[in-house]
C-alpha cells in the first residue's frame, strides 16, 4: 500500500506520476514554444518548413501524453497549498488551471491548423495523420491564430509567472514548493 501512496498524490504532496508529468510536460512545452516562436518570424522557405515539421512531429507525439497530464491532474486534484496568503494560493490555482486548458487548446488547434489546409501531418517520416477534412483556408487562419495567440499571450507569460512564483516560494518564502514538485 505504501508504494501506491508514493505514486498517487496525497493531500499534502505530489506523487511520482504528477512529478514526472510536470517536468516532462514542462520540457516538451518549452521545446515546442521555443521552436514555434523561432520559426514564426522566419521567412517561408526550407528552414522554416523543417522547423515547422519538427514542431508538428514533437507536438503530435506529445498530444496523448498532454491529455493524460490534464486527465491525471483533474483526477488527483491539487494537494493543499503550503502556508501563505490566500490570494497567492488562488493565483497559483488559476495559473495551473489556465495552463492546463491552454495545453488542450494547443493540442486541438495545432493539428487543426494543418488539417484545414487539406494536408496530412507527417510525424518524423514514421507515419502520417491524414486530414479528416477538406481544405478551408479561412478555418486554417482561425486555428493558426488561436495556436499562436495561446502560445505567445497565454502560455509564455503564465510559464514565466509560474517559474518566478516557484522561485519566490522556494528562496524567499522557503515553503518547500520546489522540493514538493521535484523530490529533492
Amino acid at each position: 500500500m505504501r508504494g501506491i501512496k508514493v505514486v498517487k498524490d496525497t493531500e499534502t504532496d505530489y506523487g511520482r506520476i504528477s512529478k514526472v508529468n510536470h517536468w516532462l510536460v514542462a520540457l516538451v512545452v518549452i521545446i515546442l514554444l521555443g521552436l514555434g516562436l523561432y520559426f514564426h518570424d522566419l521567412p517561408r522557405g526550407p528552414d522554416r518548413a523543417e522547423l515547422q515539421a519538427l514542431h508538428a512531429s514533437i507536438g503530435v507525439l506529445a498530444i496523448l501524453y498532454f491529455v493524460f497530464r490534464v486527465f491525471w491532474r483533474n483526477l488527483m486534484g491539487f494537494p493543499e497549498d503550503p502556508p501563505g496568503p490566500e490570494w497567492q494560493a488562488k493565483l497559483a490555482r488559476f495559473v495551473h488551471i489556465v495552463l492546463l486548458v491552454a495545453i488542450i487548446v494547443q493540442a486541438v488547434s495545432g493539428p487543426m491548423a494543418v488539417w484545414t489546409t487539406g494536408r496530412s501531418i507527417h510525424v518524423f517520416n514514421w507515419f502520417s495523420l491524414w486530414s479528416p477534412m477538406p481544405r478551408n483556408m479561412a478555418l486554417h487562419e482561425t486555428f493558426e491564430v488561436i495556436h499562436a495567440i495561446t502560445a505567445q499571450y497565454v502560455i509564455l507569460p503564465l510559464l514565466v509567472l509560474h517559474v518566478l512564483a516557484a522561485l519566490k516560494r522556494t528562496f524567499i518564502d522557503r515553503d518547500g514548493t520546489l522540493r514538493r514538485m521535484s523530490g529533492i
